[in-house]
């Protein structure tokens, strides 16, 4: 696995186009609690990792009109990886890269990124123990033929999307796994 896709000068507007479309889908539903209109309620975010400047921006956020409502929905990223403050594109790379059979560019990859092995070690908690008991993961399995062994979740995303080779193969991936970055329990 190469991190060239990780500094493919591309990959930051690519990113925030695809956020732009989930973010749109999200605010043209309407408030999912009492069917209200959504108003823009962004805010900033800042990730960490050399590389990535240009993924720091505004994630999207919207806030409900209706009285008595006001709840505040956050639609699904490819950019931001729910609170970490890594993107997420090297969240899935390197815990990838780290579970798989590549341990040497997974050490590579968190010399370039600054993720220590603190960090690391939550990471690889969270895919092997929080998000195999999700809604989202019971759902998610059924897409493959195969079954996907929950404790090498990223791995397998990165394999089966073959997510190394393109951009658009590595955010399929992401787009896959953007409802699991928000679930919590994890750094």
């Amino acid at each position: 696995m190469s991190h060239s896709l990780l500094d493919d000068p591309r990959l930051p507007d690519f990113l925030c186009s695809v956020d732009g479309e989930l973010a749109s889908e999200a605010q043209a539903a309407g408030c999912p609690h009492c069917g209200g209109v959504l108003h823009s309620a962004r805010y900033a975010r800042s990730v960490r990792g050399g590389g990535t400047d240009a993924i720091n921006d505004y994630r999207a956020s919207f806030c409900c009109a209706q009285d008595g409502c006001r709840r505040r929905i956050t639609p699904p990223s490819v950019r931001f990886a729910g609170r970490k403050r890594f993107p997420s594109p090297v969240v899935l790379l390197v815990s990838a890269a780290r579970h798989g059979a590549r341990p040497a560019q997974a050490r590579a990859l968190e010399r370039t990124y600054g993720i220590s092995r603190s960090t690391l070690a939550r990471w690889q908690r969270w895919w092997r123990e929080k998000v195999p008991g999700t809604a989202f993961w019971r759902m998610a399995r059924t897409q493959f033929i195969s079954p996907v062994d929950p404790t090498c979740m990223a791995t397998q995303r990165v394999e089966r999307f073959n997510a190394t080779t393109t951009l658009d193969n590595l955010v399929a991936a992401l787009r896959s796994l953007a409802p699991v970055h928000d679930i919590r329990g994890h750094a």
